[in-house]
């Protein structure tokens, strides 16, 4: 029995006085594996004076680089330093000010990348890293655990943190034990101790940060900047006109500024083609009135449209649930999951369309196609018998793909 004790504590003996070798050896491998895709951010003013500087990362070979909004908040020219070089950034892809998330373009090259995670990749007590450059000192790592994750809005969670960061900062990754970016450093409270945050990488726009649809931008507009009085009629769907008169980044109060006037807007950017200031009004619009079920619509098809597929899914949800008997809200939610390869809750979707509207082809055959994902001929070949008395052209192409599988 007391030799069983001494081979304990000498094991935890052993242990502790390990451990530290560990953490060690975890923070040396992060960090080379990873420094490569940490930047500096720094922001500049109309006549090119320093405003702010942060830190960031590079999560796409092209150059996509995810910093804080407020890293880049009323800047007019944005530079990003990597190693010994000092780039151009060409565009804002992404400006998130309810999040605090600023997604950025630099000039076209092979950059180092990191690899994402999300929330799910981390538990309260884990090891986490955080590489940056607080102060301007380039590619700093510090360590700490995960001490938590609080709610600070309804659906809205940020990480607690223990890794010491300090001004310049804001921006950085916050990686877990495998190397993944699991957070972003947004803020802490200066008077308490270990009171440190950052944002869950899940918010990243992981379709936005492939490069494949950005938004093009001659210079910087952050969403800060205000626009005034600019005459800009367009039709509505409901063949309605609207005029913008007054940015509501400007956080005016116009009293016409309702969830219909944000509709609108929407509605006319997305005609000129500007699939970012489109999702802000919608965004806008349903924040003024949570059951605006065509914002909700809408937003879902702008997210559809630059592949955002899981913000289209939440978006179509809630327009479903303020609106339950509009079939192409089904369908457009089908299509997003689909897009997801959620086969099985796409068919319930497809289900549904077709349920309120039993003559509606393109449903119907989309729901045939989704059958035939999960394997299910025989329940394709009955969408086939369906619609080939409503849509000869669509059931022909669902029976050659049948065929096909």
């Amino acid at each position: 029995m007391i030799a069983t004790r001494r081979y304990i504590i000498l094991l935890l003996a052993f242990i502790i006085s390990f451990s530290p070798s560990i953490c060690a050896a975890n923070a040396g491998k992060i960090f080379k594996e990873n420094s490569g895709a940490v930047v500096i951010v720094n922001t500049y003013d109309k006549k090119n004076h320093p405003l702010a500087q942060g830190s960031g990362f590079v999560i796409n070979s092209s150059g996509i680089v995810v910093t804080n909004h407020h890293v880049i908040d009323g800047a007019k020219n944005i530079s990003v330093k990597l190693g010994d070089k000092v780039l151009k950034v060409e565009n804002v892809i992404n400006d998130d000010t309810q999040n605090d998330l600023a997604i950025l373009k630099i000039e076209d090259g092979d950059y180092s990348a990191v690899k994402l995670g999300g929330i799910n990749d981390i538990a309260i007590g884990d090891s986490l890293y955080v590489i940056g450059s607080p102060q301007g000192l380039t590619n700093t790592i510090s360590d700490g655990i995960l001490s938590g994750i609080r709610e600070i809005s309804p659906g809205k969670n940020v990480l607690q943190i223990t890794a010491p960061i300090s001004e310049g900062s804001s921006g950085g990754p916050v990686f877990n034990e495998k190397g993944m970016v699991v957070g972003i450093v947004t803020f802490h409270l200066i008077k308490a101790q270990d009171l440190n945050f950052a944002l869950p990488s899940d918010l990243i726009d992981r379709s936005l940060a492939s490069g494949q649809e950005m938004i093009p931008q001659n210079i910087v507009k952050p969403l800060s900047e205000t626009v005034t009085e600019t005459k800009s009629p367009a039709k509505t769907n409901e063949g309605s006109f609207f005029t913008i008169t007054q940015s509501y980044a400007s956080g005016g109060s116009n009293p016409n500024e309702n969830a219909e006037y944000f509709f609108m807007a929407g509605n006319y950017y997305r005609k000129a083609g500007n699939i970012k200031k489109a999702i802000e009004s919608y965004r806008k619009a349903v924040r003024l009135d949570l059951n605006h079920a065509k914002s909700h619509f809408a937003l879902g098809k702008a997210y559809n449209y630059l592949g955002i597929y899981k913000e289209a899914v939440a978006s179509f949800r809630e327009a479903a649930r303020i609106e339950p008997n509009n079939p192409e809200t089904y369908y457009q939610l089908g299509t997003a999951y689909m897009n997801l390869a959620m086969y099985h809750e796409s068919i319930n979707a497809f289900k549904q369309a077709t349920t309120v509207n039993p003559g509606f082809a393109q449903a119907i055959s989309a729901l045939g196609l989704a059958y035939l994902s999960v394997g299910d001929k025989d329940n394709a070949l009955r969408q086939y018998n369906i619609l080939k008395d409503i849509d000869r052209a669509l059931a022909e192409r669902l029976s050659g793909l049948i065929k096909s599988r």
